[in-house]
């Protein structure tokens, strides 16, 4: 994401153009997934104003922003779900040799295996081995729309799909509401709407079918859907504790906002450093946060 420049059609201008930073990158997918909570969300995106009220919050949270909805934001939200379904749509396919790295969060594949992707996924472009730091909080903001654009199914795809959704997605679906939602009144799951948990459907059946053929699939349904459920509950916290860490931050007496934004894009995109910061005590936390910026850590 850093590095991404946005600006309208014809020539650029000054106005026009933003070269994206990983503070405001982190920033904006936090603006997102608060869209998502507050239930901005819709079938194919976002109900309309979502790109003022991005601008809003982007203008709260970073001293003189001059990031705009138009064209700033509305451009990198294209550049983002691309990228999200191009990544997606490699770690979707079973024994295709593509693998993900946890550390630098980014997609792995052999040399021949990547010029042969790149045949048939042209935006899939510079994505081998590019971080994705983002990529869990992506799919809670985008993962509801990988069935649309180039990740759709072919008619043939497509029917197996329905075929597993009349035999276990009814029933995956309902033990894992019935498990995460029950019959909360403010229609939150841990502290994430509803919303953000349509693609859920989607992202299992993609999953059971890379798992084990349909019939197997079938037999083992309950001890696969337990699975699911543990993997998208691992997702959901991780995305709320991310959320929770500029909170946390503003929280240290004597940072200057400056300085909290570095260090909130800096632990918010490691996961690692994440929970680190919500296990040790409010003074650690001050020392944990100088050291991180000194570069000491």
């Amino acid at each position: 994401m850093e590095g991404t420049s946005s600006q309208r059609s014809g020539k650029a201008t000054k106005r026009s153009t933003h070269q994206w930073t990983s503070t405001e990158d982190a920033i904006l997918v936090h603006s997102l997934l608060e869209l998502v909570n507050q239930g901005w969300s819709k079938d194919n995106g976002f109900r309309s104003g979502y790109l003022q009220q991005l601008e809003k919050w982007m203008a709260e949270k970073i001293m003189n922003c001059e990031i705009k909805g138009d064209p700033h934001i509305k451009s990198i939200m294209k550049t983002l779900k691309t990228h999200y379904r191009e990544v997606a749509n490699m770690l979707g396919h079973a024994g295709s040799g593509f693998g993900w790295d946890d550390v630098n969060k980014c997609v792995t594949c052999d040399l021949d295996v990547w010029n042969g992707w790149l045949k048939g996924h042209k935006d899939a472009v510079g994505l081998r081995n590019k971080p994705f730091p983002h990529f869990d909080e992506l799919a809670l903001i985008f993962g509801k729309d990988r069935a649309t654009g180039e990740g759709a199914e072919a008619p043939a795809d497509a029917v197996e799909t329905i075929d597993v959704e009349e035999t276990i997605g009814k029933e995956a679906s309902d033990a894992y509401f019935s498990m995460h939602v029950g019959n909360n009144d403010d229609g939150m799951v841990n502290g994430v709407s509803l919303e953000a948990w349509k693609f859920f459907k989607s992202q299992c059946f993609l999953t059971i079918l890379n798992m084990a053929k349909l019939g197997e699939v079938c037999e083992g349904a309950k001890e696969e859907i337990g699975k699911l459920a543990t993997c998208f509950q691992h997702l959901a916290d991780n995305a709320k504790r991310k959320m929770q860490v500029y909170d946390a931050i503003a929280a240290i007496e004597g940072l200057i906002d400056e300085d909290a934004l570095k260090v909130g894009a800096i632990i918010s995109t490691d996961i690692d450093k994440t929970n680190f910061l919500f296990s040790i005590s409010d003074r650690m936390k001050k020392l944990y946060v100088q050291q991180l910026l000194n570069g000491s850590i």
